[in-house]
């Protein structure tokens, strides 16, 4: 195992696969604790996921940073020596990400910006802007266009806030110069709605007064929090529209959260957690949902509040003593990262409790041949949270298509018999949410080549008294016929007299008749006329037809080429 500088472009991997634990349940909702691997059990700091099956989780331990990449249940981790430390992550896509840490240099803090683009992480190149500097917060409202925020250390407890601007490809600073009167303020996060509108918050620790800040026409503007909020210090900001917004901190030992509504920031009534508590983080997945994490220090656990029907409730998480961050990627999944009660990092997902109902039918065809392909149609399916679903046919012989968003499948049986054709969906965000099975199709597949029985139309005996004794003859009709799908070579049919109707090497052979090609579908009548020997009766006996009895002819079904008539009267 080696550890080296991402200057040098090295790094050490360790790959692990995670397991998930009930937590806690909300509704029909849970929380799961998620097992990570022990190289990314302390001090994580933010997570972020793509896709139901990619994300991200960072942080830093050791004096090395952490970056963590889950793909498909297994974990990847990746260590540095540099940064030391990484504190937030965002991605614009599954390809194009960025983060913010911070390096140790010469006995100073160094902030830090990687790219990751094209499956790598690169450092960025940075303005000069001291030789003691971090940054908390970013925010990217496109490929080209980002925005990091954090602190510029000055001398023992004074710093300026640092505002960094990311456009096409190159980074410039452009931190605000409203508070010159102070000694030491600084931004922790930052939010944009678009390329010409955002917010960033932070503190002034000279003043002890939260700092709002707002872009707009190509400038930041310096706003005074609301009535109540003088001594509010603010930890986080999210907007999920242009016209409404969150922030979250405290106000000296409660948490504190403002409310940006119709042009105006207001405070939030929230729930009673403790006598000592803040809020460190808050996203929304859509305007009337959303959370905040922090920390509640008097009863020494985390702090998970849910927004719904325009109120917020708390939600206990037994066994989690903080928590750093939060991210949705949708309404019914989301995560956390925090630490339990030994200081071991933690990660949560949220997912709502997910039903698929069975395809309510299967269509095509209910028979067929060998060899040849039949197409069906799969009836609809649905997900109880409205995803999209995808399908699977079971073809009854062992073998099953491919999970497809489309309905339909094509199948080709190669031995003949009946199979059970059915269905079944699974949910194309969550796959392990499957449904039952549908209804079966019964579907008889019939082998390729000709397939010879038949049929007797009459039979009848005839018996004369003569001088030497009784006559008697026995005359009917068989009709032999091909109801297979190939034509038949030229086989033929004997006729034999039988005491009980089995077919053995007993019964009495009377005669013999070709069949002469048979068409796949078509056959002919067989005319027998046979004379007994004298003083012989057929009374109470049968005749029994054997078509192709010696084998010439392979068929699709040998079972049925054995046709019995009788008793004869």
């Amino acid at each position: 195992m080696r550890i080296v500088n991402l200057r040098q472009k090295g790094l050490v991997r360790v790959i692990a696969i995670s397991i998930f634990l009930l937590s806690c349940s909300i509704a029909n909702a849970e929380w799961s604790i998620i097992t990570l691997p022990a190289e990314m059990s302390r001090n994580l700091k933010d997570v972020y996921f793509v896709a139901s099956n990619e994300g991200w989780a960072v942080g830093g331990a050791d004096e090395l940073g952490i970056l963590s990449h889950y793909k498909n249940n297994t974990w990847t981790v990746d260590k540095y020596y540099y940064p030391e430390d990484i504190s937030k992550i965002q991605f614009i896509s599954t390809d194009q990400g960025w983060c913010i840490g911070y390096g140790f240099r010469n006995w100073n803090w160094e902030g830090v910006v990687l790219r990751y683009l094209d499956g790598s992480w690169y450092p960025e190149t940075l303005p000069e802007l001291g030789v003691d500097w971090r940054l908390n917060g970013l925010h990217f409202v496109s490929p080209d266009e980002g925005w990091v925020v954090g602190v510029n250390f000055t001398g023992n407890y004074q710093g300026n806030g640092v505002i960094l601007h990311y456009l096409n490809g190159s980074w410039a600073v452009a931190s605000p110069h409203y508070y010159d009167t102070s000694s030491y303020w600084y931004l922790n996060d930052v939010c944009f709605t678009s390329s010409n509108e955002g917010w960033a918050v932070g503190f002034d620790d000279t003043s002890q007064e939260g700092i709002l800040l707002h872009f707009s026409n190509n400038n930041w503007v310096p706003l005074s929090p609301p009535t109540g909020c003088s001594n509010c210090y603010f930890n986080a900001v999210h907007f999920p529209s242009k016209n409404e917004g969150w922030i979250v901190g405290y106000d000296e030992s409660q948490g504190v959260m403002l409310h940006f509504l119709n042009g105006n920031w207001v405070i939030v009534n929230l729930p009673n957690v403790s006598a000592k508590w803040e809020l460190l983080d808050v996203h929304f997945s859509s305007q009337n949902e959303g959370w905040a994490v922090g920390n509640d220090y008097s009863n020494h656990r985390g702090v998970l509040l849910h927004y719904s029907n325009s109120s917020w409730t708390s939600v206990i998480l037994p066994d989690i003593i903080g928590l750093e961050s939060i991210h949705f990627l949708s309404s019914n999944e989301g995560y956390a990262v925090g630490y339990d009660n030994n200081g071991k990092s933690i990660l949560l997902k949220y997912s709502l409790a997910e039903t698929i109902s069975p395809p309510s039918v299967i269509n095509g065809p209910t028979s067929g041949i060998t060899t040849l392909t039949y197409s069906f149609i799969v009836g609809d399916s649905n997900s109880s949270l409205g995803d999209p679903v995808k399908y699977r046919i079971d073809w009854g012989d062992g073998n099953y298509s491919d999970w497809s968003s489309s309905p339909s499948g094509s199948h080709s049986w190669t031995f003949p018999g009946t199979y059970e054709v059915k269905a079944q969906a699974r949910c194309a965000i969550h796959i392990s949410i499957v449904s039952e099975w549908s209804q079966s199709l019964q579907v008889t597949i019939s082998g390729v080549g000709p397939d010879l029985t038949g049929s007797w139309t009459d039979l009848t005996q005839t018996c004369r008294t003569t001088r030497q004794g009784q006559k008697c003859s026995v005359k009917g009709t068989f009709a032999v016929s091909n109801i297979g799908n190939r034509d038949s070579s030229s086989t033929y049919v004997k006729f034999y007299l039988s005491d009980d109707g089995n077919f053995d090497q007993t019964d009495t052979f009377l005669k013999s008749f070709s069949t002469g090609k048979l068409k796949a579908g078509k056959g002919k009548n067989i005319n027998l006329n046979y004379n007994l020997p004298t003083g012989i009766s057929a009374s109470g006996k049968y005749v029994i037809a054997v078509i192709d009895p010696d084998n010439l002819v392979a068929e699709t079904n040998e079972s049925n080429n054995i046709l019995v008539f009788g008793s004869i009267p």
